[in-house]
């Protein structure tokens, strides 16, 4: 046993004072540690315990954990306290968990994260999640401060985690990252986001978790950080916005801009969308990706809005339209500058041209030969007066295509009116002047209906034979209407695929449109070019004898 204890003692003793000076106390410890020879007492790393050990030699032990022992004889000591066997605690902040420490420097400073209130400790406490500590060597629980919003902190966190590039979070004290949030549609979120960024005006966002470059303002970044490459608008994550939309700051999807005006790639603004030019239409289909701030009807009834350029209106000679002097609108010149032009004024389309004098004379004939109000000798009149008017202007060689298309105030043309009188002579004599042919069978009135729709309703069966040899067809959308009243349209030819395409312009089953009045000009800077008044007493009579009949022709 007593070799063993000897073995023992040695190794222990190599292991703990390998050289160590000054040497063990001999026999009475505490007599010569308290002595004034400095080489006395145990040495560093060790400390004195004299109880229940009685060889001196084994009384010197390893410096336990939480403390050291700098060997240095008792009296010494400036600043700390020691007691007798000269053993010194850790001080708050640090630990040892180690033993034969010799020096302060041996003691551990807690770990950014965690701390420790108390002296001679082996580990510190760690900080609760949704709290941090940047400070090393901490004693106290208050230097774990609360995790900054944009962040979120683990347990024993030394550095607030800022949440990734497509997350935000908005409070504090947050734990772990499954608290950091998508960020928003229209909006984007760079590392650290306390909460979601606004796309920027001219640009929108579709989807949620959009990230971007950069860092939020007072983000923690990692040591290791490195900014990522974003692309779209400036960097942000966010798409540009499309061609004939607008995006304000926020947006999640584009705003077509209204009828009647462009915008290019990245427009910010409703103000932004240009005016249509003079001569040309602004308008697309519309799309329910996207919102609207204005939507007009095609005659198909497809919904328009703002289109990406604009489109020149083209030119239709065979109908006289709006000539006022000096008022600009599409390229025949129609009534008032419109500053958001999304039509052109075409045939049919409802809208009432300045009729001449000749025009007003070709209707007042035509209203003459409605059967059932008039005489049937004042019915064959009109006729034969209409034939002469006409054949004279063709002598003059003066054009009478335009009077014989002019539409009356429903929108409805010579050609369409003799249809819905059933009269076949009258429509012989449109024909003989040009105001038939495909064009004009495809023209409608103000209730979208055409010619040969209105035979059909009013059952004008030679009529309907007669319009179809001139052309006429119906579109699908006809054939809904008419078999919604009960018409059967078999036999009737449908509408090649170039008609089933809407017309050019606004169109019925859109904005309203009226005929102006001469007050209608009173603010314009241009001469009024309506007459006060125009009434049939203006005209004058004469009388012209043919072979079949005597005929009364009203001429200017």
């Amino acid at each position: 046993m007593k070799a063993f204890l000897c073995v023992f003692g040695a190794a222990w003793y190599a292991r703990a004072q390998p050289g160590q000076n000054p040497v063990p106390c001999i026999s009475d410890c505490l007599a010569e540690a308290l002595s004034g020879d400095p080489t006395k007492g145990c040495p560093p790393g060790t400390y004195w315990l004299p109880f229940p050990r009685s060889n001196p030699t084994e009384s010197c032990e390893p410096c336990p954990v939480g403390s050291y022992c700098p060997g240095v004889p008792y009296g010494n000591f400036t600043a700390d306290p020691v007691n007798l066997n000269r053993r010194i605690q850790c001080p708050a902040g640090f630990f040892n968990n180690f033993t034969g420490a010799s020096t302060l420097a041996e003691c551990n400073g807690c770990l950014p994260g965690r701390y420790n209130t108390y002296i001679g400790t082996t580990q510190c406490t760690v900080c609760p999640s949704g709290t941090y500590s940047i400070t090393e060597g901490s004693s106290s629980l208050i230097d774990c401060l609360v995790c900054p919003a944009g962040h979120h902190c683990h347990e024993a966190c030394g550095r607030p985690i800022p949440c990734p590039a497509g997350t935000y979070v908005s409070f504090e004290g947050m734990e772990n990252e499954s608290f950091c949030l998508n960020c928003t549609k229209g909006h984007y979120c760079p590392i650290g986001s306390v909460g979601p960024v606004s796309c920027l005006p001219g640009s929108f966002g579709n989807d949620t978790g959009i990230l971007s470059s950069g860092y939020y303002p007072g983000a923690f970044l990692p040591l290791d950080w490195t900014e990522p490459i974003v692309t779209g608008y400036n960097g942000t994550g966010c798409e540009s916005c499309l061609e004939a939309h607008f995006c304000p700051s926020a947006s999640a999807v584009p705003t077509q801009c209204p009828p009647g005006t462009t915008a290019p790639l990245e427009t910010k603004a409703e103000e932004d969308c240009v005016s249509c030019p003079v001569g040309s239409r602004c308008q697309m289909l519309t799309s329910t990706d996207t919102l609207q701030t204005l939507v007009v009807r095609e005659a198909d009834g497809s919904p328009m809005g703002g289109s990406a350029y604009p489109e020149a209106c083209t030119v239709d000679e065979t109908v006289l339209h709006h000539d006022f002097p000096e008022v600009k609108g599409c390229v025949e010149n129609c009534p008032y500058d419109l500053p958001r032009q999304s039509y052109c004024h075409v045939a049919g389309d409802g809208r009432v041209p300045d009729r001449t004098l000749m025009a007003l004379q070709v209707a007042s004939l035509i209203n003459e030969r409605q059967p059932g109000l008039r005489p049937t000798a004042a019915r064959q009149a009109a006729l034969v007066n209409l034939t002469v008017l006409l054949d004279n202007l063709t002598a003059a060689n003066e054009s009478t295509l335009p009077s014989l298309t002019m539409v009356d105030a429903n929108g409805r043309t010579p050609l369409m009116m003799a249809a819905m009188m059933g009269d076949v002579e009258l429509l012989d004599l449109l024909a003989l002047h040009g105001a038939a042919g495909v064009n004009a069978s495809t023209a409608r009135d103000n209730g979208g209906f055409s010619a040969i729709m209105h035979a059909l309703l009013l059952e004008q069966e030679d009529v309907v034979t007669w319009l179809i040899a001139d052309g006429a067809t119906l579109t699908e959308v006809d054939v809904v209407v008419l078999e919604g009243r009960g018409v059967d349209v078999s036999g009737v030819p449908p509408s090649p695929s170039e008609y089933l395409v809407a017309p050019a312009y606004l169109g019925r089953g859109s904005l309203s449109w009226t005929h102006p009045s001469g007050a209608s000009f009173q603010d314009l800077p241009v001469e009024n070019p309506l007459p006060t008044t125009t009434t049939t007493s203006e005209f004058s009579t004469i009388t012209q004898t043919t072979s079949t009949a005597t005929a009364t022709v009203t001429v200017p």
